[in-house]
């Protein structure tokens, strides 16, 4: 995995916790994920997304 492939603008704490909008969407495909009900394929198609809608850079 390569370090620093994603660039957060900030340092993620408490203090910047509300500035954080992760979609619903992305709550959901992760709790599927960790219970083994989607694929890795799927679950990395919806980081995808994030990155291609710009909302993760890379």
């Amino acid at each position: 995995v390569e370090e620093d492939a994603i660039n957060i603008p900030y340092e993620i704490d408490r203090d910047h916790m509300e500035e954080i909008y992760i979609p619903e969407w992305v709550k959901i495909t992760t709790i599927w994920w960790l219970e083994e009900k989607i694929s890795d394929g799927t679950y990395a198609n919806a980081f995808q997304n994030l990155i291609d809608r710009q909302i993760i850079t890379i």
